[in-house]
C-alpha cells in the first residue's frame, strides 16, 4: 500500500491514540484494516489524502479510514455490508 500511495503522491495522516492496545484475532484485524486502507488508497485521486484514526472509547476501539476519493454510490450503500458484494467501477 505504501508504494501505491507514494506513486500517486497521496498523503497519509495517521491519528492513533498513544498506548492503544487491541486484543482479538490478529489475522482478522490485519485483514480488515488492510482492506480498508487498500481501498482507500486505490480510490483516492493523485495527491489526495488518506486519514486513519484509532481511539479508545470505553472498552472498544474505534477505527476510521477517511479519504477524499469519489465514495460509494448512493444506491450501493444499502448493500455495502452484505456478504460477497463487490462493486467495480
Amino acid at each position: 500500500m505504501a508504494l501505491a500511495r507514494e506513486r500517486k503522491g497521496n498523503r497519509t495522516a495517521p491519528e492513533i491514540d498513544a498506548g492503544l492496545v487491541c486484543a482479538g484475532d490478529h489475522a482478522a484485524i490485519v485483514k480488515v484494516l488492510g482492506n480498508l486502507l487498500s481501498n482507500s488508497v486505490k480510490f483516492t485521486p493523485p495527491r489526495g489524502k488518506v486519514r486513519v484514526r484509532a481511539l479508545k472509547l470505553h472498552r472498544s476501539i474505534l477505527v476510521y479510514v477517511q479519504d477524499n476519493g469519489r465514495g460509494v454510490e448512493r444506491e450501493a450503500l444499502k448493500r455495502l455490508g452484505a456478504p460477497f458484494e463487490h462493486h467495480a467501477r
